[in-house]
């Protein structure tokens, strides 16, 4: 099975959970699962700094050496408007985005459950004019929660 979640289109995802026997329905679940969630449900602490989104900390830990300032402005920390825009994502630095979304996924309960539920399906990203990307990082993130 893959899953593919296109940026624009939502649907929902039928959840069935394994404790109550019901099926639950996530709305936005693509969304979720993406690099540039800032919902509260997401919000994750590394570096001893709250990040609104795996984009942010992705942005931040690359310009960290050159301007300390600016890696603090991103940070929800730091409670700058900064920390509040939209970062664009980089798919560049794998090693970071895998850091940041596994610990989005491992802090963030809803989040968690909502990933292994994809169970092991190929997880793929849509930009426009632009052949899909394999999330590897995200389903090593997933393997490894499911473990």
């Amino acid at each position: 099975r893959d899953l593919h979640y296109p940026l624009r289109r939502q649907r929902q995802m039928c959840i069935r959970d394994r404790d109550w026997g019901m099926q639950l329905y996530q709305k936005e679940w693509r969304h979720k699962l993406d690099n540039h969630y800032g919902g509260k449900d997401g919000y994750f602490t590394l570096e001893d700094k709250q990040w609104t989104s795996v984009n942010h900390y992705v942005a931040a830990m690359k310009i960290k050496s050159v301007d300390e300032v600016k890696f603090h402005k991103l940070s929800r920390t730091s409670k700058s408007g900064l920390s509040k825009l939209p970062i664009p994502t980089d798919y560049t630095r794998m090693d970071l985005v895998y850091t940041a979304q596994f610990a989005k996924f491992s802090q963030n309960e809803g989040l968690k459950q909502l990933l292994l539920n994809t169970s092991n399906s190929k997880l793929y990203a849509y930009l426009p004019g632009q052949p899909p990307i394999l999330l590897s990082s995200l389903m090593k993130a997933r393997d490894l929660l499911h473990a």
